[in-house]
């Protein structure tokens, strides 16, 4: 069980970092133009964060559920199953990655933060 619960623990952690880092560029770009709001603070954790823990939540329950009630149905859930539900949670978790990081990045450039992309040699 420790071994299906790993990665979808660190999933989750990587996920909440991601929006929690954003969610810290979010007010430093509301103090910069003085416009920080406690209700918009109290949205953002209903609208911006709550939405990617429910989804990772409820792949996780799936990704775990389905193959011991197939299993506790008495029936055989082959290899094929078990790789189709890890893609399409790694499918979802990548486009929860892609977004928060699309965010942050839109963050930097608010806040006039350039980022510098290292360029690795090649010879």
């Amino acid at each position: 069980m420790l071994l299906i619960l790993k990665p979808l623990i660190i999933g989750l952690i990587i996920i909440l970092f991601l929006v929690m880092f954003n969610f810290i560029l979010a007010v430093a770009i509301s103090l910069k133009y003085g416009k920080f709001e406690w209700k918009k603070l109290l949205d953002f954790m209903k609208k911006g964060l709550l939405p990617y823990i429910l989804i990772w939540v409820f792949l996780s329950l799936v990704s775990i559920g389905i193959p011991y009630l197939i299993k506790w149905l008495g029936y055989d859930i082959g290899l094929s199953t078990v790789i189709s539900i890890d893609v399409i949670i790694g499918v979802v978790w990548t486009a929860i990655v892609s977004r928060a990081i699309a965010d942050i990045v839109k963050n930097f450039k608010e806040l006039d933060i350039e980022i510098k992309i290292a360029k690795l040699n090649s010879g």
